[in-house]
């Protein structure tokens, strides 16, 4: 087959006669779209490049130029060129080197996209942006670097590069943007500059090698999904001040403790079935947490709360392995669910300056015997601890006020009801059904009030009521 020489290039490809080696003479400034790519009108022709030659009087390769040219072997992209089109060398498989020259400053969306055979690819210093899938499924890299000069990258560039490991990012970028290193199934190591500001949602989602990542003090939002499923993360180090983990950040990590110092907003499920955390911090930085922030975190076992938060969402600590828990006095509101089906849940601390107990707030948590709820709490919604089996004592403090119906749904061992409210809080009890469902339970109230609970409807609740 023969090869050629081409001094214009504004033919298409398909109309030319297939060559194995193109040779394009000095003088010509731009390779065209679609001159040498697989023309969407000829599908089945075959494709048998195995080289170019590009001269330095080339300033632009068009989109698609070399698209599915799946037997060339490389190129060398001369200083003269300036910008690389859309998918300008996609699916060109077996494609092992990419020298781009030191002028190139652009490169467009799936310029390198699924060349699964390249292995040697260096960005030059003057590159500033490149495009959506720039580099999507080059399986063959394994590491890479992204220069200063480097201040745009859209989204997708190295999604599923399976074997890229190492990862340096220079100091010009701001942003990782949407799916930059997803599905990276390889990755271990990123150099993260301090120049980052946003790590965007689903950067580094599906990165099961990935052990520990350090946010630069730099770094105000961490995106939805940004790390997760990465089972091997085990460790994340905040340096700064980071104003938002969004939704589901860190879920399914590998995740072994956390401090939040530095944290302000945490959304919800951030956390979320974290299966091998076992210890959190959240640190006084922490003013607002969105609901099942750490919910299905089984092996979770010690948690500190800071005194930033003024409320508990839901579900906040469901389905976890906590043992034990001091709420401090300033969280007003325990949500509905926060620590659902906590079976270990043996010990709870509800500090002054809490004030409600929301619908279901400690619902399944068996192992439950004892708790005290501090002065302040003034209500405890329906369903507020239903399913605490081994609940045998309460105490409530001397400004509580309303107990909803069902509160101790099933709680057959609660024998023994302390309240230190000198006024009988209200009852909302259902109809036909008790609230307090031991038959020979015993209140105890204060002094001198006995006559005063009879005559409430917490007397037809009790069998014994007696003084403190």
């Amino acid at each position: 087959m023969p090869n050629f020489s081409f001094f214009a290039m504004n033919t298409p490809w398909f109309d030319l006669t297939p060559v194995r080696v193109a040779v394009i003479e000095e003088g010509l400034t731009s390779i065209g779209e679609n001159v040498f790519s697989e023309h969407p009108e000829r599908p089945g022709r075959p494709q048998v490049l195995e080289r170019v030659t590009i001269p330095s009087t080339v300033t632009t390769i068009g989109d698609y130029a070399f698209g599915g040219c799946t037997k060339l072997e490389g190129v060398t992209i001369p200083n003269s060129v300036v910008s690389i089109g859309h998918s300008a060398f996609a699916d060109c498989n077996s494609m092992a080197y990419a020298n781009i020259g030191t002028g190139v400053r652009t490169l467009g969306n799936g310029t390198f996209e699924r060349c699964m055979s390249l292995t040697e690819l260096v960005l030059p210093e003057g590159l500033t942006e490149f495009g959506d899938y720039c580099f999507r499924m080059c399986i063959g890299l394994t590491e890479f670097t992204i220069p200063g000069t480097v201040t745009e990258m859209r989204t997708y560039p190295f999604d599923a590069c399976e074997k890229l490991k190492t990862i340096t990012v220079g100091n010009g970028v701001t942003q990782f943007t949407p799916f930059l290193f997803s599905a990276c199934s390889g990755l271990e190591t990123v150099v993260i500059p301090g120049s980052v500001q946003v790590f965007s949602d689903n950067c580094f989602r599906d990165c099961p090698k990935l052990k520990s990542i350090t946010i630069p003090g730099s770094v105000n939002r961490i995106g939805s999904y940004a790390f997760s499923n990465c089972p091997k993360l085990e460790t994340v180090t905040f340096t700064g001040t980071v104003e938002t983990l969004a939704e589901h950040s860190f879920s399914g990590s590998g995740l072994k403790s956390i401090d939040l110092a530095g944290v302000k907003n945490i959304e919800a499920n951030a956390f979320y079935a974290c299966g091998q955390l076992t210890a959190v911090t959240v640190a006084n930085s922490v003013i607002s947490m969105g609901s099942a922030t750490f919910s299905k975190c089984s092996k979770l076992a010690t948690v500190t709360i800071g005194t930033g938060l003024t409320e508990l969402p839901s579900y906040a600590f469901s389905q976890t392995g906590i043992t034990g828990i001091t709420i401090p006095g300033t969280i007003k509101t325990i949500g509905q669910q926060a620590f659902e089906e906590c079976p270990l849940l043996t010990d709870v601390t509800i500090g002054e300056g809490v004030e409600t107990i929301k619908n279901g707030a400690f619902k399944w948590c068996d192992a439950l015997t004892n708790i005290v709820l501090a002065n302040s709490v003034a209500t405890a919604e329906t369903l507020a601890f239903q399913n605490c089996f081994e609940l045998a004592e309460i105490t409530f403090g001397s400004g509580f006020s309303r107990l909803n119906s069902l509160a101790f749904l099933n709680c057959g061992k609660l024998k023994t009801v302390r309240v230190l409210a000198t006024t009988p809080p209200s009852l909302e009890t259902g109809v036909g059904l008790k609230l307090f469902p031991v038959e020979d339970d015993t209140l105890y109230v204060p002094q001198g009030r006995k006559s005063a609970y009879q005559a409430s409807s917490w007397g037809g609740e009790f069998m014994t009521i007696n003084e403190m």
